[in-house]
């Protein structure tokens, strides 16, 4: 699972359009893809400021991958969410990731590529 901040005009209020993190005017989905990359669900469009995670809840995506069984991976957007859902590790200032930690990151970025590949797709 990821969610991705769609451009768009503004189209109400200038502020809930407007992502801070992005530094521009749009709107946040959230998606789920399947291992090979191919998009399963989508949500609707939240503000863009909605963080993630908020988004994820809004929508029960987390809830509905724990129901299933499903394992999601997920970004440090999600640290925290719950369920069945995994995300890498943080680095913590002045510390820096342990041999086993590093290793864990690193798959985990392997098996988050065909996600990041398929909104490319979804944005295109």
């Amino acid at each position: 699972m990821d969610g991705t901040i769609a451009e768009c005009d503004r189209v109400r209020d200038r502020e809930q359009d407007y992502s801070r993190k992005a530094g521009r005017h749009g709107a946040n989905i959230q998606a789920v893809t399947g291992p090979d990359g191919e998009l399963i669900r989508h949500s609707p469009a939240l503000p863009s400021r909605t963080v993630d995670i908020t988004a994820a809840r809004t929508y029960n995506i987390v809830t509905v991958c724990d129901r299933l069984r499903i394992p999601a991976l997920a970004d440090k957007a999600y640290d925290g969410a719950g369920g069945t859902s995994q995300a890498p590790f943080k680095r913590h200032l002045g510390r820096p990731l342990t041999t086993r930690q590093a290793a864990v990151k690193r798959a985990h970025a392997r098996l988050r590529l065909p996600v990041e590949r398929a909104f490319a797709r979804l944005k295109a």
